[in-house]
């Protein structure tokens, strides 16, 4: 499993735990317990939501400054211009092919 899988499945599957006991607690009138069970699931419901699939990377506060005005003159989001950046990047690591050639060997 994925690590970002992993860092949603375990909330989630808590949450439903969570929510058992909290209609559990409901039904047998432990007010408590509702606030408790509640709590929890609200909590991880907050954290599910604003969860990311994308990674996290720390960047220089120079290269966001930078990155922050350059996204401002060309009216775009800096997340807009940091995927354009990362997948020029990426591109430059492969070697286009003709028809007949075969891939370069490591």
């Amino acid at each position: 499993m994925a690590p970002t899988s992993f860092r949603r499945v375990v909330p989630a599957v808590i949450a439903i735990a969570a929510g058992i006991g909290l209609l559990d607690a409901v039904v047998g009138r432990s007010w408590d317990h509702v606030v408790l069970h509640g709590l929890v699931v609200a909590g991880l419901l907050v954290l599910l939501a604003s969860s990311t699939t994308r990674r996290i990377v720390p960047i220089r506060g120079d290269l966001y400054r930078w990155l922050d005005r350059y996204a401002a003159e060309g009216g775009e989001e800096v997340e807009q211009v940091v995927d354009r950046a990362i997948s020029a990047y990426r591109d430059g690591f492969t070697v286009p092919l003709d028809d007949h050639a075969e891939a370069p060997r490591p």
